[in-house]
């Protein structure tokens, strides 16, 4: 993941089987590329439907 030299987009690239804790840890490194980045977003995230997920298996 690289962040660009404006701050605006970020370049990444995923083709990985992950773990919960490897998936946590990479939600956790996308916050802090997202707070260093330009255009403020909100501090929580947009609320969704949970239309086509499901929390069952």
């Amino acid at each position: 993941m690289k962040l660009s030299e404006n701050k605006k987009p970020v370049s990444l690239s995923i083709n990985e089987t992950l773990s919960a804790h490897e998936l946590k840890t990479l939600i956790a490194e996308f916050a802090v590329v997202r707070a260093n980045m330009l255009h403020e977003a909100p501090k929580t995230p947009p609320v969704k439907s949970d239309e086509g997920m499901s929390g069952q298996d």
